[in-house]
């Protein structure tokens, strides 16, 4: 993960400007760069704009409901039964 000031997708130059400044990282191309995210309009977009691959992780946000140990807990039935 590279820190940028610009939002995504529009920061593409930021990101080269990060390797252009790190030359032991042997990136000088777009295309040598792989995004991963999983977000299609600002993940997938920007690798897109700056020339960049893509790689989206289809099931990456997933609701704090599904994750989260108190959303899986079934509410208890009533004990004045």
């Amino acid at each position: 993960m590279l820190p940028h000031s610009t939002k995504k997708p529009g920061c593409g130059p930021e990101i080269m400007e990060y390797f252009r400044k790190h030359p032991e990282t042997g990136v000088t191309r777009p295309d040598q760069v792989a995004v991963v995210g999983d977000r299609l309009t600002t993940d997938v977009m920007m690798a897109n704009m700056m020339g960049s691959y893509s790689v989206w992780v289809k099931d990456g946000v997933v609701l704090p409901e599904e994750t989260s140990v108190v959303g899986s807990i079934s509410p208890l039935a009533s004990s004045s039964d």
